[in-house]
């Protein structure tokens, strides 16, 4: 199983650095003269999708383009803020460590599945997660409890 994802990663990162080479070559006739290889490397991972949301923790470190705002807390500020799932996950991240520090299991379940790549997304699979890891059954639907 490690060796496929490692593989799958593998794949993703050399097929993304395949089609940026493609689009320079097709633009400028061989490779980029705005980026070194190192950035070249660096926007292969990006455009990959492995990185998810860390991404823009990669990015405002090292941006790829000069362009970019000035100085490291503007870059952060500036990723932060034109990105709002990451400023989203910052304060649902907040939420699991309130209610955490509260004792309130079943919000520090609620608030830790939304943190969940894959899952997050899907009302009902996280509440089916919360239900089980308070050793009850999980309803069919989200709507059932109602009734």
């Amino acid at each position: 199983m490690q060796y496929n994802t490692f593989a799958l990663i593998c794949v993703m990162t050399a097929t993304a650095g395949a089609s940026q080479w493609l689009k320079d070559y097709l633009k400028f006739g061989g490779s980029t003269p705005y980026l070194s290889n190192e950035q070249l490397v660096q926007r292969a991972l990006m455009n990959s999708g492995v990185l998810g949301t860390s991404e823009r923790i990669l990015n405002a470190a090292f941006p790829l383009y000069a362009d970019r705002d000035e100085g490291i807390a503007g870059r952060i500020f500036g990723e932060t803020v034109g990105g709002a799932p990451t400023a989203r996950l910052g304060f649902t991240a907040g939420k699991l460590i309130k209610e955490i520090g509260e004792g309130d299991y079943e919000g520090s379940l609620r608030a830790g599945t939304k943190l969940l790549p894959g899952i997050a997304p899907v009302t009902p699979v996280r509440n089916a997660i919360t239900d089980l890891m308070q050793g009850q059954l999980p309803t069919k639907w989200p709507f059932d409890k109602g009734e």
